[in-house]
């Protein structure tokens, strides 16, 4: 009488957790179905088991061989991985890419671009859109805010 009983819980959280990475652009340049004509960008996606999400146990690595501007591509197999890292042996291409969002005087819509640095050519990527889906767009094409360039626009 007058103790009570406690009983406590423990969860355990477990799965595959995924690192990616964007490796820059490598290769000859190859036409694309959005018809731009770049080398390809490749994406290095690590898996590691998880326990309690600290990374623990290394479950493979695969390679993405993408287009920079529609990020059209193949996961590589067994061969094209082998080619994919003797390209990483070599130096990358020059060719890079400035992200821009640009907001609208309304602050609700915004456009997404890509400005080529060699050629300074702008390729809008997401155009009239809200600011969620211009952040999933830079997600997942791996863009860290701090390298976005913003702008304004009165119309």
């Amino acid at each position: 009488p007058g103790r009570e009983k406690r009983r406590e819980v423990m969860i355990f959280y477990y799965g595959v957790q995924h690192f990616r990475k964007n490796k820059g652009c490598y290769g000859q340049p190859v036409a694309c179905n959005c018809g731009h004509t770049y080398p390809r960008e490749i994406i290095r996606d690590s898996k590691w088991g998880h326990f309690d999400y600290i990374p623990l146990i290394p479950m493979g690595t695969d390679y993405y061989s993408v287009c920079p501007v529609c990020m059209n591509g193949l996961k590589a197999d067994k061969e094209q991985k082998k080619e994919i890292k003797q390209l990483l042996a070599q130096a990358p291409s020059n060719v890079h890419f400035t992200p821009h969002m640009v907001s609208y005087a309304d602050k609700k819509t915004f456009d997404f671009y890509l400005q080529d640095d060699a050629t300074g050519e702008k390729i809008r990527i997401l155009q009239g859109v809200s600011k969620y889906e211009v952040k999933e767009e830079y997600k997942s094409r791996l863009i860290k805010k701090k390298d976005i360039v913003q702008e304004e626009s009165a119309l």
